[in-house]
């Protein structure tokens, strides 16, 4: 069984992660970095941050699937599809518009949209987070968009039950 799985950054610190790169290492599944993982990671700081980007090099990111420039957030690749990304978006943030979001949680927020969004578009079988407003959130994402989303102690016994 190989499948592809996109994570987001709130599991690399986690101890069990180390399970899901054991099953990538046996090529049992592909495990990608979400589109904003290296960003949210140089975020952190001092050792840990070393640490963990360090950790994180050998994983391809799915890719840039945007670009900013003066004007704020552009989407030029003929595979973006706007109308997935609002209704990620209009998912996620509970149908609030991002203004209507506290201004400190808005750029987390909106990363946590473009991860979720790059897992869609590159069409990944499993998007693993320990965000609770993504997890409450996934049997609606799953039914509009057939991503299955876990955390990782799920995504674990998931692997364990198929393997």
């Amino acid at each position: 069984m190989c499948c592809k799985i996109v994570f987001d950054e709130c599991i690399v610190s986690r101890k069990s992660f180390s399970k899901l790169e054991k099953y990538h290492e046996e090529g049992k599944i592909e495990l990608k970095k979400g589109e904003k993982v290296q960003y949210e990671l140089k975020e952190w700081k001092g050792e840990k941050g070393k640490k963990y980007n360090e950790k994180l090099e050998k994983y391809d990111e799915i890719g840039n699937l945007s670009t900013f420039d003066d004007e704020g957030l552009k989407f030029p690749f003929s595979f973006f599809d706007e109308e997935d990304l609002k209704e990620i978006r209009k998912i996620i943030l509970h149908g609030k518009d991002i203004n209507q979001i506290k201004p400190k949680n808005c750029s987390k927020l909106e990363r946590d949209v473009r991860n979720v969004y790059s897992a869609v578009r590159f069409k990944a079988d499993f998007f693993v987070t320990d965000d609770r407003h993504i997890i409450s959130k996934k049997k609606e994402i799953e039914k509009k968009f057939g991503l299955k989303i876990f955390c990782l102690d799920e995504m674990i016994k998931e692997m364990k039950k198929n393997s």
